[in-house]
């Protein structure tokens, strides 16, 4: 697929009289200079002039049977002229790819334990650029992002459901003014959830003092559990580290349901945040029990 985005937009104040029908219908975006009134010395104009373009382009394809990818590029460019000046501001995508492998083609390596599993991966690079126009950038920003290295999702036959992924990203800034400054950035993350939903329609026996109770009972648990690394420099001043933290929590949950009438839930927390630059360390551990009791 291919489109392409043409956007025009003006503002003029204080004009002689209406513009012709050109620029009524857009198809010019300045008026003449002779129509616009002369405003006092102490005065400004608050005339503004916006171009856009965008274009993009995608593709999905596969090399192989087992293997489906799609590539993307996109770019996007405005300029706005106002009175005393002008900006001008472009994001471009190239390249971004994402791709899926079949379960079929790793299926076989857990012996038909899986019952259903998608594997993706993707990367792409993104450019964030502006000043005053296209050939006076003051600032540029390049990501180059993982998205993610590795996503599995898998589902098991025994009902047990889990999901892993890895994401990984590198930033650098550079400023380019009087002073000509450079920093870059990485982060790396790790999730990891598992989840299991019990149920026994038929009911559970459990025995209460002499007696044999039974409850219908659902029953959900998961867990989760991450892990995450950040760090920016400025390699220009003896590559000093400007920031430098990492975050690791683990949330287990557990839902449950005895009847239409009783339903509860119970979640804990465990979170370590650390700032490796100022040596610093916090965590947090938390519990939270509920229980619906419905008359």
């Amino acid at each position: 697929t291919m489109s392409y985005v043409l956007d025009r937009k003006s503002k003029y104040f204080k004009l002689l009289g209406r513009p012709d029908l050109a620029y009524q219908f857009g198809l010019t975006v300045r008026v003449p200079d002779e129509m616009n009134y002369s405003l006092s010395s102490t005065a400004q104009r608050r005339d503004e002039l916006t171009r856009r373009d965008g274009f993009n382009v995608s593709t999905d394809f596969r090399p192989v049977q087992s293997l489906q990818l799609s590539l993307k590029y996109k770019t996007d460019k405005t300029n706005r002229e106002f009175a005393g000046g002008r900006t001008y501001k472009e994001v471009s995508t190239w390249p971004e790819v994402a791709g899926n492998v079949s379960s079929t083609f790793y299926a076989a390596l857990f012996g038909g334990a899986l019952t259903n599993s998608s594997l993706n991966f993707g990367y792409k690079v993104t450019t964030n650029a502006e000043g005053q126009d296209e050939s006076s950038i003051t600032r540029e920003d390049r990501t180059s992002d993982f998205v993610p290295l590795i996503g599995w999702d898998a589902t098991w036959r025994n009902g047990i459901r889990t999901t892993f992924n890895i994401r990984h990203s590198r930033g650098e800034t550079n400023e380019f003014l009087a002073a000509a400054s450079r920093k870059t950035s990485r982060t790396t993350s790790f999730n990891f959830s598992l989840k299991h939903t019990f149920s026994a329609p038929q009911g559970i026996s459990l025995p209460f003092a002499g007696r044999t109770l039974k409850f219908k009972s659902n029953l959900s648990a998961s867990v989760d559990v991450t892990y995450e690394s950040r760090i920016s420099k400025t390699p220009a001043v003896n590559d000093r580290v400007d920031l430098h933290t990492s975050k690791f929590s683990v949330i287990p949950k557990l839902s449950y349901g005895f009847s239409k009438s009783i339903t509860g839930s119970a979640s804990a927390r465990f979170e370590q945040l650390s700032n490796k630059k100022l040596n610093e360390t916090r965590r947090t551990i938390g519990l939270n029990v509920s229980v619906l009791i419905k008359f």
